[in-house]
């Protein structure tokens, strides 16, 4: 008896000992009763465990067993920027350990010698950090590295934004929607994006970012969502979203994960989840900087261009209910938040623009207002296309929107013009689910073009009189559809 008693003691002491140590670092090289200590890095839990705790978050393959592994935690990742309004960037990156994190920045070919602090946010795993850099030269190109004492990352060359108003050079953007990760059919649209990151003042993601909640296609029943996201990050990163700013805004596909690994198994995830708190977490758009909401709804000058994001998944009259999680919030962001709907914040916005510096204005949103995909049977439009034409052809006539951009039918379409503005849509940016099926397609007058073969992108093109637009077949370079507008 007192020997088991003698071996319960020890058992608590060996637990209690994990439980005292506050680094990875210790934690990994500290022994207990059953073998080492286990260090889980995960957000919400950060802390050292005894072998078989109830209290460890990690499974098997999250957890921390040896000390040279923790530098690994805190090497960043996922680097990539942002406008942040019109004299300054963001950057953000993601780490598997919460560390305090900073960027250190110069101009290029200088020594980077400012450094300003990170912000960081953790909604479920891993550790999301933004740092903001004001003040900036337009058009001018400066060196970023982020990370902290334990680790920095490579040093990035990015540029800063085309003061308004600055028509000495055109501006051009690449946009596209829909766009999964590499080996579901994003390779081709990836291939297309490095080879122009060199060229653009920025890139413009239409909703759609990822299909981290398409890893139920793939893995049913394995708990695969922030593996999904982290690995389309990696990609996205690697290929164009760390050479220049890549800016986003949210999709459907964004709302949520509601795989049956999601709902079923991981409910409080799930919960957690919901209400596009991934995409809001990974991302850091320039809403403070223009009057709008996280990285829902924001605008940006770039040169020419007056550019404006929008949810077309929440906040407005007839919104979209995108929720398959009992008990979340989806198709109204803003429940939960109060900021209301962004119908007068669009207004004030267009009616604030400056024409004579920023002469064209350009909208986007992840979902069309005209398209042949979704007419009732006269041909005008239905559903959610109906509510969003409701809420927003009032305002694009008065303020004399030139252009709309989206995705979410996965093809390429042109449309209108409609009182003065020209639909695009641009989804098929090459993901999971494959090309939209348009074999019923009703035949409208409006319809200039509709293609549902080809994966690609758009490449925009702004001067102060003229804003060209190209659709790009991804595969072979060539041109699907161009036009131009003129003042």
């Amino acid at each position: 008896m007192r020997r088991a008693l003698a071996a319960a003691g020890l058992a608590l002491g060996a637990a209690t000992d994990c439980d005292a140590h506050d680094s990875c670092e210790a934690c990994a090289s500290a022994s207990s009763w059953l073998g080492g200590c286990r260090w889980c890095p995960l957000a919400g839990d950060s802390s050292c465990h005894a072998y078989g705790s109830p209290e460890n978050a990690c499974g098997s393959s999250q957890e921390v067993t040896n000390a040279s592994a923790c530098a690994a935690l805190y090497e960043p990742t996922q680097v990539h920027f942002a406008f942040a309004g019109g004299d300054g960037l963001s950057v953000s990156w993601t780490t598997r350990g919460n560390a305090t994190q900073r960027a250190a920045y110069g101009a290029a070919g200088a020594e980077l010698d400012a450094v300003v602090d990170a912000t960081t946010v953790s909604y479920l795993e891993s550790f999301q950090h933004t740092a903001v850099v004001t003040r900036l030269a337009p058009s001018t190109t400066y060196e970023v590295s982020v990370g902290a004492e334990k680790a920095w990352s490579d040093v990035f060359t990015i540029t800063t934004a085309r003061a308004a108003g600055d028509l000495a050079a055109p501006v051009r953007a690449a946009v596209f929607g829909d766009l999964g990760r590499r080996q579901y059919g994003g390779a081709a649209t990836m291939d297309g994006l490095a080879g122009v990151a060199d060229t653009v003042d920025f890139f413009w993601h239409l909703g759609d970012v990822g299909y981290a909640d398409d890893a139920l296609l793939h893995e049913p029943l394995t708990w695969a969502y922030e593996a999904a996201w982290d690995e389309y990050m990696d990609q996205a990163c690697g290929a164009f979203a760390s050479r220049a700013p890549y800016m986003v805004l949210p999709g459907n596909h964004e709302a949520e994960c509601h795989s049956p690994a999601c709902v079923a198994k991981y409910a409080s995830r799930a919960l957690k989840l919901s209400n596009f708190s991934a995409y809001n977490a990974r991302f850091r758009m320039p809403s403070s900087e223009s009057g709008g909401s996280a990285n829902m709804w924001y605008s940006f000058d770039v040169g020419p261009l007056h550019v404006v994001a929008l949810s077309t998944e929440s906040d407005f009259p007839g919104a979209p209910d995108v929720c398959h999680v009992p008990g979340a919030s989806c198709g109204g962001f803003c429940d939960a938040l109060g900021c209301g709907d962004w119908r007068p914040w669009l207004e004030a916005d267009l009616k604030s623009v400056n024409r004579s510096a920023t002469p064209w204005v350009v909208v986007g949103g992840h979902r069309p207002l005209h398209s042949v995909k979704d007419l009732d049977a006269d041909g005008e439009p239905a559903g959610t296309q109906a509510s969003l034409v409701a809420a927003l052809s009032g305002l694009f006539a008065t303020y004399d929107v030139d252009l709309y951009v989206s995705g979410h039918e996965h093809a390429y379409e042109r449309n209108g013009p409609f009182n003065g503005t020209t639909h695009v849509v641009t989804g098929a940016g090459g993901e999971d689910e494959g090309h939209s099926d348009y074999s019923a397609a009703q035949d409208p007058p409006w319809n200039v073009l509709w293609d549902n073969k080809t994966y690609g992108y758009a490449m925009l093109e702004a001067t102060g009189d003229e804003l060209s637009f190209t659709q790009v077949d991804a595969a072979t370079g060539g041109t699907l559809d161009a036009f131009v507008l003129r003042k």
